[in-house]
């Protein structure tokens, strides 16, 4: 709702949601962290918000990074030839957002901040564990076995109430990959605590994003729950019209 006020301001008033549970991203990129702060569902900063990790093995390096403390998240620090800072034990995830957290230790100590808020999180609230997987890397059958066997590995830290929730992201077409999505789907599909949606962004009219304006009905699909929790309010001033 949008009100009028005098000296060229406005009133806005929206709706506030929280999710039910805790929203935690958990990669393959940047994209589930993006959304939830889109839709302003994301209250916390955690760890694994902003990494680039190779979309097969992302789900794995989540579950071991989780069960073990992240006590190897930012061990031996390195670059690679673009720049990009890794820890040497997984050079398939980079802090694509941080080229110098290598010498930023107030950055470093951020982290750890951010890993000891993800843990609490964890151990005391009931989590949706968000994770987008692009199709692409399932094209292959030892790709998809891998990633089946790593929502098996993940599916072993969730608490009663905690979910796997996994968005299978096709670019232009429900067809690529057509037949190593459905049997994902199958897979997932029949285990409990785990869901997979197909998400598809039309990456070519709306870049790497997708259409932001389908956020919240792609939570809706996933099956994220929100409650209402008050009104946000705010005094905005009024763009003046071009000529």
């Amino acid at each position: 709702m949008k009100i009028k006020l005098p000296f060229h301001y406005q009133l806005k008033i929206n709706k506030q949601y929280k999710p039910l549970k805790s929203i935690l991203p958990i990669g393959c990129d940047c994209h589930p962290a993006y959304m939830i702060s889109k839709l302003e569902l994301r209250n916390e900063s955690l760890p694994l918000d902003w990494l680039d990790t190779k979309p097969s093995l992302a789900l794995y390096y989540a579950f071991i990074n989780i069960k073990d403390n992240f006590s190897d998240f930012l061990i031996d620090l390195k670059k690679n030839e673009d720049g990009k800072v890794f820890a040497n034990k997984y050079p398939e995830a980079l802090f694509y957002h941080f080229d110098d957290l290598i010498e930023n230790v107030q950055l470093q100590n951020k982290i750890r901040q951010r890993i000891a808020r993800f843990l609490e999180l964890r151990s005391s609230k009931s989590c949706y564990y968000l994770h987008t997987l692009p199709s692409s890397s399932i094209a292959t059958t030892e790709n998809l076995e891998f990633v089946k066997e790593s929502i098996i590995n993940f599916k072993s830290l969730l608490k009663n109430n905690d979910e796997l929730i996994i968005y299978l992201r096709f670019d232009e077409s429900f067809e690529e990959h057509k037949e190593n999505a459905q049997l994902l789907q199958d897979f997932a599909d029949s285990l409990s605590q785990v869901r997979l949606i197909k998400y598809l962004r039309f990456k070519d009219k709306f870049g790497i994003w997708g259409d932001e304006s389908q956020y919240k009905k792609l939570m809706h699909e996933l099956g994220i729950k929100t409650k209402f929790s008050g009104l946000k309010i705010n005094i905005e001033k009024l763009k003046k019209a071009t000529k």
